[in-house]
């Protein structure tokens, strides 16, 4: 969910570092002048499934960025996001900023081309089914909730896995904390 300026990517450390991380794995992996045009595109789609799987295995997503789909239907992120993920800002993977799930999900897109896998995903299903049930016509900005079968926070305590307790925990940091507060604890992280 986006808060003005809040999301997951001010209470995760080093989350900038990660996606520049990242796209330099999808920049040494994507070598074909054909891709070049739509790799901003790709890149965003397999940052977006890495994210939304890691958020459903784990409760938390692996970077935290936010995620629009536009009125156009294309999927993008958040304006003051979108530098990490351009090429040039790019730096050299390093698998030990991160966690054995997250490199499983990384390899994934890797290994499918970064083939726009966010369209493989439970949140892209239910990204489209409320954009057709509401007649979206705005950008909507994707919230992370979406990532699960069911919203954690209409589940009984007793029934919530570790993960949904992990979502549920940041979900209650981003909505407590203003901004300003964020953006220190992040550097403290």
């Amino acid at each position: 969910m986006l808060y003005e300026n809040m999301s997951w990517m001010d209470i995760i450390p080093d989350s900038q570092k990660k996606v520049k991380s990242v796209i330099g794995k999808y920049k040494q992996i994507c070598k074909d002048d054909s891709k070049k045009s739509c790799f901003l595109e790709m890149c965003i789609s397999s940052l977006f499934y890495v994210d939304f799987m890691t958020t459903r295995e784990k409760g938390i997503p692996c970077f935290g960025l936010t995620y629009i789909v536009g009125s156009d239907g294309i999927l993008t992120v958040h304006p003051s996001q979108r530098e990490y993920c351009l090429v040039e800002n790019a730096c050299d993977f390093e698998e030990q900023d991160f966690y054995d799930k997250e490199i499983y999900f990384i390899l994934e897109t890797c290994n499918s081309g970064l083939n726009f896998p966010h369209t493989q995903t439970l949140t892209w299903e239910k990204v489209l089914t409320t954009i057709d049930e509401h007649g979206q016509t705005t950008p909507f900005v994707v919230p992370y909730v979406f990532a699960f079968d069911q919203n954690p926070a209409k589940k009984a305590p007793e029934d919530l896995t570790l993960g949904e307790k992990r979502f549920l925990w940041g979900e209650d940091i981003i909505l407590s904390i203003g901004c300003v507060g964020l953006q220190s604890m992040s550097r403290m992280c």
